[in-house]
């Protein structure tokens, strides 16, 4: 029997896997701990199944010749057990079975397993069974758990987790339930706890609990062989030079000390007069966080691939027919005859009351105003947002202008962190920047995340 993976000499691969193989089970180490960190496309995910799977099978060689057997149980330090449990766990169900579930399977496949009659292993949508009935091998059962779900991660006679995409993980509960479920067996019985992922921008908050784990860093660069001729190019194309230090060579970072938008320099800030003309013949980009006060907008207009941010209008006290009325104004000083786009966040709808008994939403307002209206169900997250606004500031591809209305925009690009306690938010108001970043995402930065998608 040939195991699939085949190391490639003097890598992060190559040492992670060495490290499993010769790794033994003692009394003071009785868990196998690995953690392989990973730029995207590394083969992170691919040798994590490899050694989870290796594990699975030197397991059952340990149980045959350190365990006694009578009537169909196997016997360990008075514990009487058939069968040995292991959690897979992603932070989706789908992503669960669909990834890992999936790579699981194909290994199984390519030791020489079959599915079926042949009882080798079952597959089911939350489980993987293999050696089920057979007399001298105890049965093992992976079963697929959720991130989105920490109290639901049980189970007895577990003996084995492996944990992927573990940097998506929003609940930190959900490290604590996985350690908590390694218990089986007592003293000198082999457990494994293996996690696996990309480590995000601005997010350390993860390495409290793998800071005493073996780590193995793996570069996209290792595995560009088994890539596409231009992935590591496309890569480069959609994440900024810092953020590529994460998804391209699989470090913890903290950007600019936490600085939100860290990609944003003096090269993004226009002082040419012809810039700051609104060209009456260009359509106008209209950037809106509904709902606030003061209510914000910002007005812009694209030349080619490049975005020229040109005036900025904040009101208090207002509505969204104030809003149009000052939009309007600025038309017409400008004798502005395209059209208008509007690119709002998804927070629409609550202004209603007899006063806008014509309106059903801010949407439909701006509508009946004769603009053209990017409707969006569900926001992008913060971080997506603000991470496409980062690539569009490093490529410049976004500027804005030196102008009275936009000095309180420039103050809070230049000044916005993320929150010390809560990485998900920022340590200012972000009224004016949520303004700004949802008519950047959803003029160029869509594309950014499209790409993304692909990887």
């Amino acid at each position: 029997m040939s195991f699939p993976y085949e190391p490639v000499p003097k890598t992060e691969q190559e040492k992670a896997w060495n490290y499993a193989i010769n790794w033994t089970c003692t009394e003071k180490e009785e868990t196998l701990q690995q953690v392989i960190k990973g730029g995207l496309g590394s083969g992170k995910s691919y040798i994590s199944d490899n050694i989870f799977v290796l594990f699975i099978l030197k397991l059952i060689i340990w149980v045959q010749n350190n365990c006694q057997r009578h009537n169909g149980f196997f016997y360990y330090n008075k514990i009487k057990f058939d069968t040995l449990n292991f959690i897979v766990i992603g932070r989706t169900v789908e992503e669960t079975r669909e990834t890992q579930f999936n790579e699981i399977v194909k290994t199984l496949k390519m030791l020489g397993l079959t599915e079926g009659v042949q009882f080798k292993y079952k597959l089911t949508p939350a489980t993987i069974t293999i050696f089920e009935k057979e007399i001298d091998k105890p049965t093992i059962k992976l079963i697929s758990k959720t991130a989105e779900q920490p109290k639901a991660i049980s189970g007895n006679n577990v003996c084995g987790i492996w944990a992927d995409e573990i940097f998506l993980f929003s609940d930190e509960d959900v490290f604590k339930r996985l350690t908590g479920r390694l218990r089986f067996g007592g003293k000198g019985f082999p457990k494994i706890l293996l996690y696996s992922g990309t480590p995000e921008p601005n997010d350390t908050s993860k390495g409290k609990f793998i800071k005493n784990m073996k780590t193995f860093t793996m570069p996209t660069i290792e595995n560009a062989t088994n890539l596409g001729d231009k992935y590591i190019e496309n890569l480069k194309n959609v994440y900024t030079k810092e953020e590529l230090r994460c998804y391209l060579y699989g470090e913890e970072i903290i950007l600019k000390s936490g600085m939100v938008y860290y990609s944003f320099s003096e090269n993004n800030i226009s002082s040419d007069e012809n810039d700051l003309k609104i060209n009456p013949y260009t359509p106008l980009m209209v950037g809106v966080d509904f709902n606030v006060n003061p209510y914000c907008s910002f007005i812009g207009q694209q030349f080619g691939d490049k975005i020229i941010i040109q005036r900025g209008i904040e009101l208090k006290n207002a509505n969204t027919l104030d809003m149009i009325a000052e939009i309007e104004a600025i038309r017409v000083r400008v004798q502005h005859q395209a059209d208008v786009y509007v690119y709002p966040d998804s927070n629409s709808g609550r202004q209603t009351g007899q006063i806008f008994k014509n309106y059903s939403a801010d949407y439909s307002m701006f509508e009946d105003a004769g603009y053209y209206v990017f409707r969006l169900e569900q926001n992008p997250s913060l971080r997506v947002r603000t991470s496409a606004t980062n690539v569009l500031f490093e490529k410049n591809k976004v500027q804005i202008c030196k102008h009275k209305s936009l000095e309180m925009l420039l103050e809070d690009i230049k000044r916005a962190k993320w929150h010390e306690k809560n990485r998900g938010e920022f340590s200012i108001k972000k009224h004016r920047l949520d303004a700004m970043d949802y008519m950047l995402f959803l003029e160029i930065g869509m594309s950014i995340i499209n790409q993304r998608n692909n990887f």
